[in-house]
């Protein structure tokens, strides 16, 4: 997996005493010739995945400590940047803390699948190398890792939605647009038979003449749900759409005719492109409804039937329009140092770096556990 922000580590002493370049104010200590220390990343004799499995080192990203890791499209790659780099403890409760349990479910989940072993080791170490950067002209900081992009990672998940939030925004203002909501009877059929009809009846529905009529493009974006009872899938599509009014009743018939079963639509008029832009992205980073988790063997049956499945669309005159598409920013960001520098150097007693701690939301002292065991 190529890391997706340059990963500069500093030498430290072995002493406790702190080093007086790293007590200065951490925003203003940037370098860019910092390099990776050899102590630090080799302090574990093993390492492990999440599973508690062995990795050997030979497998995990492991650079030359003398060398300067150059990424993201920068010239003179490190020639084993696409190795997969190991999160450490504190990196993955950073970014994973406020959904560790459904990710140790979604992990067991992509392993009884049957993933290839790169895509699980990817998910198991998202997050690392994680890096703070502050952008030159205003107090903004960032935080940028190796992230493994899974579509079932929740975290991975929210930063996608965010950016396809930022591209609606532009994208639907100053256009009439519409939430519609296309649901399945509930039946007894596998999940993987109901989205593949789910599509199918989709794709029938946009040849229909009311369709063109009412709607010129848009995007869809498909959820799973379960019923109440917890038995029956119940899969459905989200769909943002541009064009004239919809009559609800018609649309209902429409879907009848195209599903042979099911009536039940929801149309509802976009009050505006904030909102429109925020109920879209609310679906576009979880396919997979909280209902699901709670049944260990559906999780995997719902992950197994999205495989090579596209969980959102354009059609229409939205063609083309690149949902996940990066702006350009042109903000320039400084390096402040990787969150291991920044944790090491608050807990040597740098009051600046403390205070840095306390916005990024981290703790640092050893009387103060960082692990995975404080969120059981």
């Amino acid at each position: 997996m190529r890391p997706t922000a340059t990963a500069l580590h500093a030498r430290r002493p072995s002493s406790r005493t702190p080093d007086p370049a790293r007590v200065a104010d951490p925003l203003m200590r940037a370098s860019a010739h910092a390099k990776l220390d050899q102590q630090e990343t080799n302090s574990e004799s093993t390492l492990t995945d999440l599973w508690g499995c062995e990795i050997p080192r030979s497998a995990v990203y492991s650079p030359d400590p003398t060398e300067e890791i150059r990424t993201d499209g920068c010239e003179g790659h490190h020639p084993d940047q696409w190795r997969i780099a190991p999160a450490e403890e504190f990196e993955l409760v950073f970014r994973h803390s406020c959904w560790h349990a459904q990710r140790m479910q979604t992990a067991n989940a992509l392993k009884t699948i049957g993933v290839p072993a790169n895509r699980l080791e990817r998910f198991a170490n998202c997050g690392a190398l994680a890096t703070v950067y502050r952008a030159a002209e205003t107090d903004d900081i960032t935080v940028r890792s190796s992230n493994c992009h899974d579509r079932f990672c929740r975290i991975c998940g929210n930063e996608r939605s965010s950016l396809i939030q930022q591209n609606l925004l532009h994208h639907i203002a100053d256009r009439d647009v519409r939430f519609v909501t296309l649901t399945l009877k509930h039946n007894s059929e596998p999940i993987e038979s109901q989205l593949t009809r789910l599509n199918t009846c989709w794709n029938r529905l946009r040849e229909r003449k009311f369709f063109k009529t009412c709607m010129r493009g848009g995007a869809a974006f498909l959820e799973i749900k379960l019923d109440q009872t917890g038995r029956f899938w119940h899969p459905h599509l989200h769909v943002i759409c541009e064009g004239a009014y919809i009559h609800s009743g018609q649309l209902s018939s429409e879907w009848h005719a195209v599903t042979g079963d099911s009536y039940i639509v929801d149309v509802r008029a976009v009050e505006s492109a904030d909102k429109a832009a925020a109920y879209v992205a609310k679906y576009a980073s979880k396919p997979l409804d909280a209902t699901i988790y709670r049944d260990t063997e559906k999780l995997a049956q719902a992950m197994a039937a999205l495989r090579g499945k596209r969980l959102c669309s354009t059609f229409g005159t939205w063609r083309g329009f690149k949902l996940e598409e990066r702006p350009a920013d042109e903000r320039e960001w400084i390096l402040v140092g990787t969150l291991r520098q920044i944790r090491s150097a608050a807990t040597d007693g740098s009051e600046a770096d403390r205070a840095l701690c306390l916005r990024l939301g981290i703790k640092w002292s050893s009387r103060e556990p960082f692990s995975l065991e404080d969120l059981e």
